[in-house]
């Protein structure tokens, strides 16, 4: 294999391994590695961040699962993440998160079997 396949252009640097360059990419303040590829900005990593791997933008925190970066968003932003709109107070975000946009609305059945209700979201019977 040629040493130019292991080649940093942003720094003219070559690397005698695959693994030599990407330690170099993620420890460079100049790269914006994640996931084995270099986004090129930090705007572009920070959107990776965001869509894949539960990151706040505000904070440049990354969270360990979807919950953990809602309820970051719900306590320290007062923001909805599922909806991103954020809120001018903590009662107007509650408002928010139980109106019909985050609460499935259910119905009696109009067909013949009206001992059960149907949910309007999935459209699924269940018993009374």
């Amino acid at each position: 294999m040629d040493d130019k396949h292991w080649y940093c252009r942003k720094h003219d640097l070559v690397f005698k391994s695959e693994l030599g360059l990407n330690a170099h990419y993620k420890l460079s303040p100049y790269h914006h590695y994640c996931c084995e590829e270099d986004f090129g900005d930090e705007d572009k990593l920070w959107d990776h961040l965001v869509v894949d791997h539960n990151a706040c933008r505000d904070c440049h925190e990354v969270f360990n699962g979807y919950a953990k970066l809602q309820k970051h968003d719900h306590e320290s932003h007062l923001r909805c993440t599922e909806c991103d709109r954020s809120f001018q107070s903590e009662s107007n975000l509650q408002h928010h998160l139980n109106s019909k946009l985050h609460r499935p609305s259910t119905v009696l059945c109009p067909g013949p079997q009206m001992q059960q209700v149907v949910c309007l979201v999935c459209s699924t019977h269940a018993p009374l």
